[in-house]
């Protein structure tokens, strides 16, 4: 089995890839009312590892207020929605569920406007080649993101461009 396809034991002919899997278990996450931040997926020889990094659903705090006994209940029920729906078709895997952290990734507009002012780093694509920047958030206006450098120049990305960005603490 490849790492990026998960068979479910009832059919081989039911895949899941990553993708498929991550909008899944952020659905199921909404329904608990917590949002998927970061999701990672291994598998190497006969251990599969799954890691999940939520935070609370709409929240508009800049620090994560999951307690350990939330992120335990959480990840009770995500096991449980696994199991019984055999998303991963194996018996036995490795479930993480922790909060995103205090330099936690950045996905989407609504994320740089709940963080304006923070500091991130941010890898993006400029003329086909990748760059990366230590910058303050200052706003979002439509698709774009704008950010102040540490020389105090002004850098507007266009959202599309933005490869990864995380907070930096």
């Amino acid at each position: 089995m490849k790492e990026w396809e998960l068979c479910t034991k009832q059919s081989q002919n039911s895949c899941l890839n990553k993708k498929e899997l991550k909008l899944t278990l952020e659905r199921e996450l909404k329904l608990l009312g917590y949002e998927l931040v970061e999701f990672k997926f291994s598998s190497f020889k006969k251990e599969t590892k799954l890691s999940l990094f939520v935070d609370i659903l709409g929240s508009k705090e800049q620090k994560c207020s999951l307690s350990v006994k939330e992120c335990s209940k959480i990840s009770k029920s995500i096991a449980a929605f696994i199991d019984k729906n055999s998303i991963l078709g194996l018996e036995t895997y490795y479930l993480e569920v922790s909060t995103p952290g205090l330099e936690r990734k950045l996905n989407t507009i609504a994320d740089f406007e709940r963080f304006t002012g923070k500091t991130c780093k941010v890898k993006y694509n400029e003329l086909g080649k990748h760059k990366f920047a230590i910058a303050n958030i200052i706003a979002t206006r439509a698709d774009y993101i704008i950010f102040e450098l540490q020389d105090g120049k002004t850098l507007e990305l266009l959202y599309k461009d933005i490869e990864t960005a995380r907070l930096r603490y």
